[in-house]
C-alpha cells in the first residue's frame, strides 16, 4: 500500500498548476476535506486528484482515506 502524500497549499499549486489563491478559496469554501495544524493547511494528494478528476466535485463517500 502506497503511503498517503500530504501537500501544502504551495506544493499543491505547483504540482497541479493551480493558483494558490484559488486553492485557498476552495479550502475556505470547503470544496474538499483538508487537514489543519494550527493555522497551516495540508491537502491529501489523492483527495485533491479526485476533486479535479470529477470536475470540481467531491463526494465524501470515496474511500480514499483508507
Amino acid at each position: 500500500m502506497e503511503p498517503t502524500k500530504i501537500l501544502t497549499i504551495r506544493q499543491t499549486a505547483t504540482e497541479f498548476g493551480v493558483a494558490e489563491f484559488a486553492l485557498r478559496r476552495w479550502v475556505k469554501q470547503k470544496k474538499f476535506p483538508v487537514f489543519r495544524s494550527g493555522n497551516r493547511v495540508y491537502i491529501n494528494k489523492a483527495i485533491f486528484e479526485t476533486y479535479l478528476n470529477e470536475g470540481g466535485q467531491y463526494e465524501s463517500n470515496h474511500n480514499i482515506l483508507r
